[in-house]
C-alpha cells in the first residue's frame, strides 16, 4: 500500500512538472507544438538521473564494459587512440594516493601517478608514457 501511495505522489509532480512546462513553452513558443507527456517524461528522467551515471565514471574501479556503456548511453565519446607515444605525453599526478590496477590484490601498490590517456592509476613498474592497456591500444 505505501508503494502505490509514492507513487502516486511521483505521478502528481510529474503532472505538475508537465503542466509548468507548458505554460512556459505557450508564453514563448506558439506555433511550435510542445512534448508529448511520454517524452516530456523520458527527458525528465534523463535530465534527473543523468548525474548518477556522470558520478560513477570517477570510479577508477569500475568496470571498463560498465564504463563504456555509460558513456555510450550519455553520449560521451571514447578518446580515441593515440598515435606516437610523443602524443601521449608524461603520467598525469593523481590529487591522492591510490591502488595500481595493473598491479595484483596481493601487492596493493600505492601511487599518485596516472596514466596520461585514461588518468587509471598506475604504479612504477606498469608505467611507460600511457598504462599497459592504452600501449596495447597504441601498439607500443
Amino acid at each position: 500500500m505505501a508503494n502505490v501511495r509514492i507513487f502516486n505522489m511521483i505521478n502528481i509532480a510529474c503532472i505538475i512538472a508537465l503542466v509548468i512546462y507548458l505554460h512556459n513553452y505557450y508564453r514563448k513558443n506558439e506555433n511550435k507544438k510542445p512534448l508529448s507527456r511520454l517524452n516530456f517524461m523520458l527527458c525528465l528522467h534523463d535530465k534527473l538521473v543523468e548525474e548518477k551515471p556522470r558520478r560513477r565514471l570517477e570510479i577508477s574501479t569500475l568496470r571498463t564494459s560498465l564504463r563504456v556503456s555509460i558513456k555510450e548511453s550519455l553520449g560521451i565519446p571514447e578518446p580515441g587512440p593515440l598515435t606516437s607515444e610523443s602524443e601521449a605525453g608524461a603520467n598525469v599526478f593523481l590529487e591522492k594516493r591510490k591502488y595500481c590496477t595493473s598491479c595484483s590484490y596481493e601487492k596493493r601498490r600505492h601511487t599518485t601517478t596516472g596514466c596520461n590517456v585514461c588518468k587509471t592509476p598506475i604504479c612504477g613498474e606498469h608505467q611507460l608514457k600511457v598504462c599497459s592497456k592504452c600501449s596495447i591500444k597504441l601498439k607500443l
